[in-house]
């Protein structure tokens, strides 16, 4: 199970002993399209740098187990690891109660972990159709701390969980697909 059982750290730590077996010859290195393949991407190309340039790799993830829950810090520089963590807020809070028609008012703080490169993009999928069709227009893959907004009016009543899809990317190459790491924030709106 990726994130439990197959770690970065374990990737890493895997890479590390088939390099120094493999005698450093060159080794092309594949992976299936899941979402999770981006982070053990960049997991394996941590190791590349470190035996390379001698940069070690970032901090893994901290983390606590309790009662068999899994908690992680709030915070990207507290928590470590590679992937970026994603607050949202509509209407300034956790959950926001409006009409039909009413203008809600989003807010999302992205925090890259130290180390781990900048914000390259930030898409919010209000609806819940998984589109992500509304990007941030304020990117520019220069800052691991970002906060963007956006504005939404809900036609239908329901209960809504909009996202925030956000991608970070070692080098802050905006164009280049390959070993972006994402994470998504939610909130929800009640439209009445």
């Amino acid at each position: 199970m990726v994130g439990t059982e197959l770690t970065a750290e374990l990737v890493a730590q895997l890479g590390a002993a088939y390099g120094r077996w493999s005698g450093g010859e060159s080794v092309l290195v594949g992976r299936d399209t899941r979402a999770s393949g981006a982070e053990l991407e960049q997991a394996l190309r941590d190791v590349a740098v470190w035996v390379e340039k001698g940069v070690a790799p970032p901090a893994s993830t901290s983390y606590e187990v309790i009662d068999g829950q899994v908690f992680v810090p709030a915070h990207a520089s507290d928590r470590k690891g590679v992937q970026p963590t994603v607050e949202v807020t509509a209407n300034g809070g956790a959950r926001a109660d409006v009409a039909v028609g009413e203008e809600v008012a989003f807010a999302g703080v992205v925090d890259a972990p130290p180390g781990t490169g900048t914000v390259v993009s930030a898409e919010w999928d209000f609806d819940g159709s998984g589109e992500y069709a509304v990007s941030s227009s304020v990117l520019d893959a220069s800052c691991s701390h970002l906060k963007v907004t956006a504005t939404h009016t809900f036609s239908e009543p329901g209960t809504y969980f909009p996202a925030l899809r956000v991608r970070t990317q070692r080098n802050s190459n905006t164009r280049k697909p390959h070993a972006r790491i994402e994470n998504l924030g939610r909130v929800r709106v009640v439209v009445g």
